[in-house]
């Protein structure tokens, strides 16, 4: 397993836990890894920052809600790339990999690809 020991400057992430299974969708079937991670306080600082806390009210114009978005969008792909890189993750050929908060600066990681 691998683990941090201490808080740093780098962007690091900590797998806690692991796991998989095999799902099948009519004659294909597709692995389906689960990855439960931590981030340390550098990554989970870009993690919280890429988060999109306005709502729509916040601006006056449609145009400026979407371009506030489309930053925020931006911002969340290059942590989620971070977390992929770290934990050696490559999307390709059909691979998925989704993340997502699940309580503080622990994260659960999605992993899927057809065998």
């Amino acid at each position: 397993m691998n683990t941090f020991q201490k808080h740093s400057p780098n962007f690091e992430v900590e797998v806690i836990s692991r796991g998989s299974f095999v799902d099948y969708v009519e004659d294909r079937a597709f692995i389906i890894e689960t990855h439960t991670i931590r981030l340390n306080d550098v990554a989970m600082d870009e993690w919280i920052r890429s988060e999109a806390f306005n709502t729509r009210q916040t601006y006056d114009t449609k145009e400026e809600w979407l371009a506030y978005r489309a930053k925020k969008d931006a911002e969340r792909k290059v942590v989620e790339s971070k977390i992929k890189k770290a934990m050696g993750l490559v999307e390709r050929n059909g691979q998925i990999a989704t993340i997502t908060d699940v309580h503080s600066e622990v994260l659960a990681v999605f992993y899927s690809y057809a065998v």
